[in-house]
């Protein structure tokens, strides 16, 4: 499985982006639509980076995850083309 499949990673890149654009100091709002609110919610509950985010707002996300979140996040699930 590539590892872009892995449901941390585009929290990574989230962090990665932030990190970036944003001084250390600077507090962030995030607003996450669908996925982009459990990526959100990944990037400051997995990530630890709480202390960045003022404030998370979600619209229609699954707070208790998906079924393919948990087992793509141990890489033991493959998506509908076996990648």
């Amino acid at each position: 499985m590539h590892s872009s499949r892995r449901a941390g990673d585009p929290a990574r890149q989230l962090a990665d982006f932030i990190e970036a654009q944003f001084a250390p100091e600077t507090a962030i709002d995030l607003v996450g639509f669908s996925m982009g609110g459990e990526i959100a919610g990944y990037y400051v509950q997995r990530l630890a980076r709480c202390g960045r985010v003022a404030r998370l707002i979600t619209i229609s996300s699954s707070h208790k995850g998906t079924w393919t979140t948990f087992c793509l996040e141990d890489g033991s699930a493959t998506d509908a083309a076996g990648e």
